[in-house]
């Protein structure tokens, strides 16, 4: 037996003690139990599932603002040495990302501006960013009690095991939670979201340990559940993260190259073997329009290239033929027409890029004021990219505060060497390029703003992270341990 061996038999005799201490108080457990149920609820988004089931009697941001107003007063009346220290760790956050949440701030401050350009404007509209501010504010709040920063890891994965299950839920059980019943979305109920976000809610299990069995189990479920979207763009966000990892490992475990590009392929060989066998086999993937996605990720068609039926979808026209003035005004919006169309289908490459054609009119036509808030989700002017979108609705200020807001926020993640917060605004960036409402996804605020605080914990050290596998800090161990003796 290894000399090492009753040592770490002795720490995991300690550990299992400790735990056993944990769970014999009431309130420790108590308290477990009900920040496991607030993270997976808000964290997937299960609570607009719950409203839309009628399980949930009232919406869910009520619930969410009770709780956090609760734990306001809680933070406030809590012992003195206990408020001292939160108090610091609070003075510590605004301190370190003070440009990022002031570009935030000022970013859902100028949508409430931009209100009197277009009244017509729904206060959901109004309020959309600046609720994703809230939600990333009481999310840094969220890990200054000790019950979340200690099982922060089994909350992770808790959220992303029940997200992934809700997808092949989908898979099983087609529309059990997706408005298309041809592809699979989980509890974000729309296909392309619930794909982003396994992207999401895979990037604080990873970076930890290079090549831990944690992260590597993180990445391969996150693609697993990836495939039954069939999203192109969530397929592209993964492969980006999926190869930032492992170059990552790369970079920083050069004499472990042979060993990472092995375990690089070898888990891409199981993902193409298992979308292949799924393909094959189950019934989710025999209808038309999801043969025709598939056709599209494996290449057979170009990406661009896709029919669809002319009596679901909207039609678009041209803005010089509809309108004579790019503001809105529903008293002149003439009928549109379809663009191109082939009998009962029209191509979306021809929708695609004529909706990007109008929105860069529509930029050209006010490329400093904009047009006011949403008013680039007219269906004739839907780009699909959120930076075009917000310089559609807020000009070249709202353009420039979201490249400061994702600028700045890697910038404070590096300055700390945080590599979950770095590629979760990595996610971000890559996200909106695809789509245009990431702001509508308030799991992913809640997700930062625990990054936020998560991320001091490097503070004390310089902002250096400890990224040594556990299996070679345990062989150093082991050689010196036998050195010495």
């Amino acid at each position: 037996m290894p000399p090492s061996s009753p040592r770490m038999a002795l720490k995991a005799m300690n550990r299992i003690r400790s735990l056993r201490q944990r769970i014999r108080s009431p309130q420790s457990a108590a308290a477990r139990v009900l920040f496991a149920l607030f993270l997976t609820v808000f964290l997937t988004g299960m609570d607009g599932e719950l409203v839309r089931r009628g399980w949930l009697l009232v919406p869910g941001v009520v619930v969410f603002a009770s709780c956090m107003a609760s734990l306001t007063v809680w933070l406030t009346v809590c012992p003195g040495r206990s408020r001292a220290e939160l108090w610091r760790q609070a003075a510590l956050l605004l301190h370190r990302y003070r440009t990022f949440l002031s570009a935030f701030l000022a970013l859902g401050v100028l949508s409430l501006i931009y209100w009197f350009a277009r009244t017509e404007a729904t206060p959901r509209d109004i309020l959309t960013i600046p609720a994703a501010f809230c939600m990333c504010v009481a999310g840094a709040m969220l890990p200054m009690f000790p019950h979340v920063r200690r099982w922060r890891q089994t909350h992770f994965w808790f959220a992303l095991t029940v997200y992934c299950l809700a997808i092949w839920i989908d898979v099983w059980r087609p529309g059990t939670f997706s408005y298309q019943e041809t592809r699979a979305a989980g509890l974000a109920m729309n296909a392309n979201t619930g794909a982003y976000m396994v992207s999401v809610l895979a990037v604080p299990l990873l970076f930890h340990r290079f090549l831990s069995r944690a992260s590597l189990s993180a990445l391969f479920l996150a693609g697993l559940s990836i495939l039954p979207t069939l999203s192109r763009g969530g397929l592209l966000v993964y492969l980006a993260l999926y190869c930032s990892y492992f170059l990552l490992a790369v970079v920083r475990f050069p004499d472990r190259r042979l060993l990472i590009c092995i375990v690089t392929a070898v888990k891409a060989v199981l993902l193409i073997g298992i979308a292949w066998g799924s393909a094959q086999s189950l019934d989710f993937f025999s209808t038309e329009e999801a043969q025709q996605r598939v056709d599209l990720l494996i290449g057979q068609r170009s990406w661009l290239h896709k029919r669809l039926d002319i009596r679901e979808k909207y039609r678009i026209k041209k803005l010089s033929e509809s309108n004579n003035s790019l503001r809105w005004n529903p008293e002149k919006q003439a009928e549109p027409t379809p663009s191109r169309t082939d009998g009962q289908y029209a191509y979306i490459e021809q929708l695609r890029f004529l909706q990007l054609k109008n929105a860069l009119a529509a930029i050209a036509d006010s490329p400093i004021w904009g047009h006011g808030t949403r008013f680039s989700e007219r269906k004739d002017t839907w780009p699909h990219i959120q930076y075009f979108a917000l310089w559609i609705d807020f000009g070249l200020p709202g353009f420039l505060l979201y490249i400061a807001l994702l600028t700045s926020g890697f910038r404070s993640f590096y300055k700390l060497r945080f590599l979950p917060g770095m590629f979760l605004i990595g996610v971000m960036a890559f996200w909106s390029m695809f789509s245009q409402a990431i702001f509508d996804a308030r799991s992913l605020f809640m997700m930062l703003g625990l990054l936020l605080t998560l991320s001091l914990e490097n503070d004390g050290n310089d902002g250096k992270q400890t990224t040594t596998p556990s299996w070679l800090r345990r062989r150093r161990e082991r050689t010196a341990l036998s050195e010495s003796i």
